[in-house]
């Protein structure tokens, strides 16, 4: 699926993604706002501890 997104980002399509834990979701967030730095990224997850990390990733 990651490089289904990359495609659609090069694309400048809008992309959603559902998957199961540490299926690597996390990167093709990151490859979004790498690619398009003035854009932006929305994730919604679960759990506060996970959304801790993603911010520390930024």
């Amino acid at each position: 699926f990651q490089l289904q997104c990359l495609v659609s980002l090069l694309a400048s399509r809008h992309v959603v993604v559902k998957a199961a834990t540490g299926a690597g979701k996390t990167i093709a967030m990151m490859l979004s706002l790498f690619l398009s730095p003035n854009k932006m990224a929305i994730t919604v997850t679960p759990l506060e501890l996970l959304q801790k990390d993603h911010v520390s990733l930024m």
